[in-house]
Formats: structure tokens, sequence, C-alpha cells
């Protein structure tokens, strides 16, 4: 029932390492859920993870035990539920989410109980501002690290943002990097997503601008052989506005056949008119040993709308495997 809080600069850390010995634990560094007021938040430059105030270390959340096998999730910044109805958007924006090593087994389908989210926002409702927030780091001077087993198919990848709420929001300036995901036993199902947004209606249309996904120096990488896909940019149903968008240096070791590794965008179910301009994508790498597979930097599938893809960047594209069949493609447009 809480309303018109503002959460600024605080440090949200763990000096000792927390263990789950329960099923469906969760980690939340800051959870919002409100639903009898409109629930106008602004939570902003706060510092979630490492084990000092002074940002050395790591906060590490271990739940790979037998006990905890069903799930066990970390969330950076959880916005449940807020700005129901609101004209205002709640602003999450200028927080640090980094310094995390997490041990899971995770084997839920549903997105929503992803072993790793950074942000995740509107699983029940509210319209949000995801601005200016680092997820990991694009230098390499803090990591996230995430050790997982999963032997369910189409385990829930691990998110950087991930927006279920049935708004049109904003989501820009955001910077993902420095993100290693490792096998944790006998898992090869676990993939990543960077900004996942997946929408009920296809009314909404999400803005998606000047976000930095992956760097030289902060690769985002997933370890794991088998059978996943990594996302940096996933788009279902709703109308996607990105422009000046930078994906790059997002590294995979998917061993599955005839499915898309890699995609620097991705889009379905869109009924509106989407714009995707001037985004700069490049070295995008999968190590497929005797897999055929594919790399595509965007693929869309489009309503007949007045859609443009234009001005945009691509470039290094890489599939290491013995099979012949690969396809590495620039732009794949479907009806």
């Amino acid at each position: 029932g809480n309303d018109s809080w503002t959460i600024s600069s605080n440090r949200i850390y763990q000096t000792a390492t927390r263990t789950f010995t329960a099923a469906g634990s969760r980690y939340a560094g800051i959870t919002l859920n409100t639903v009898t007021r409109p629930g106008i938040f602004t939570v902003s430059n706060n510092i979630i993870g490492f084990n000092t105030a002074t940002g050395t270390g790591n906060t590490i959340i271990d739940g790979n035990t037998a006990a905890a096998g069903l799930r066990n999730e970390f969330r950076g910044i959880d916005a449940i539920s807020v700005s129901a109805g609101a004209v205002t958007a709640t602003s999450i924006q200028g927080n640090i989410i980094s310094g995390i090593q997490q041990f899971s087994r995770c084997n839920s389908n549903a997105v929503n109980n992803a072993s790793f989210t950074g942000i995740l926002i509107g699983e029940v409702q509210g319209k949000f501002s995801v601005t200016g927030n680092t997820i990991g780091s694009l230098n390499g001077t803090s990591t996230i690290v995430i050790e997982q087993s999963s032997t369910n198919t189409g385990s829930s990848p691990n998110i950087g943002i991930c927006d279920l709420s049935d708004n049109s929001n904003t989501i820009s300036n955001n910077n993902l990097g420095s993100i290693t995901i490792n096998d944790a036993g006998a898992n090869d199902l676990v993939g990543f997503r960077g900004i996942l947004i997946s929408a009920t209606p296809t009314t909404q249309t999400a803005t998606v601008n000047n976000n930095t996904i992956g760097a030289a120096a902060g690769p985002i990488t997933n370890n794991i052989v088998g059978d996943y896909a990594m996302y940096p940019l996933q788009v279902t149903n709703t109308t996607l506005l990105a422009t000046g968008n930078t994906i790059s240096n997002i590294n995979g070791n998917s061993t599955l056949a005839n499915v898309i590794i890699s995609s620097g965008i991705i889009t379905t179910g869109s009924t509106g008119a989407n714009l995707i301009s001037q985004n700069t994508i490049h070295s995008l790498t999968n190590n497929s040993v005797a897999a055929s597979n594919s790399i595509y930097a965007i693929k869309t599938s489009f309503a007949s709308t007045a859609n443009i893809i234009e001005r945009n960047n691509i470039h290094s594209l890489s599939i290491t495997s013995t099979n012949k069949n690969c396809q590495l493609v620039g732009m794949l447009t479907d009806a």
C-alpha cells in the first residue's frame, strides 16, 4: 500500500555466503509490490552486490543443493507491481547490479522464475522507465558469474532486464556486460537474454534506445555446451522502437542443431509499426563444434505494417563448426 517513495543511494551487499536450503528461495536487493495505490516510485543510484561497502568482492548466493533444486532465484531490483493505472511511470535509474556469484539448480520454464534477473519489471502490472542502469560492467572491473545446473528442456534463460508489464515502457541507456554463465553440473539447457520484453497485448510499444549489451572488455559468455540460445534483445508481441543500441561480444557454446543460437535483435508477434534504426551489432560468436546452427544479427517477424529497418551497422559474425550447413545472416525478415 505504499506510494511515492524514493529509494536512493543505498548499498546492499552480503559479507558472507547466503546458502539456500529450501526449494523456491529468492534473493532480491529491492522489491516493489503495491496494488492498493498507484505506487509510483523512484529507485535511483543504488548499488546491489559485492561483499563490502566499498564495492569489492562478491555477493554469493548458493542454492546448488538437492533441497533447493526446484528454484533458486536472484533478482537485483524486483518491481513486481507498481504504477498500476498511473500516467506517471516508476523510475528505475542509475543503479548498479554487479559483484554477484550465484549457484543454482533452477529448473523452471517460466520467465518470471529465471535463475538470475538483474531487473524485473511488471510481473503483475505497472508502467516503468528503466534508464542508465548497469548490470555487470562494460570494462570487467566487476562481474556477474552464474553457475547453474538444469536438466529441464526449455529452462528459463538468465536475464539482464525483463519487462513483463502490459504497458508501453522505456528501457534506455543501460549497460550490460561482464556476465558469464557456467555449467554447475549435468546442465546443457540454460541460455541468456540481455533485454527481454514479453507482453500479452499487442497494443503496447517498447522504446529501447542507446543500450549497450556486451563490450570488448566486458563480454557476455555462456560456457555451457548444449541446447540453448542467446538473444541480447528479444521482444514478443510488443511493437519495438529500437534506436542507437550497441550489441557486441556475445559468445556462446551451444551445440543444438538447426536453431538460432545467437541473434542481436529478435522480434515476433507485433501488430504495430516497428522501427529498428542505427543500431550496431557485431562480434557475435558460437562454438558449434559439429552442429548446424545459425547466428542472425537481426531477425524479425512483422505484420503488414509500416515497419522500418534502416541504417544499422552489422559485422563480425562467427561460427566455429565442422558442419557446412551453418548460417550467418545479417538481417532476416519473415511475414
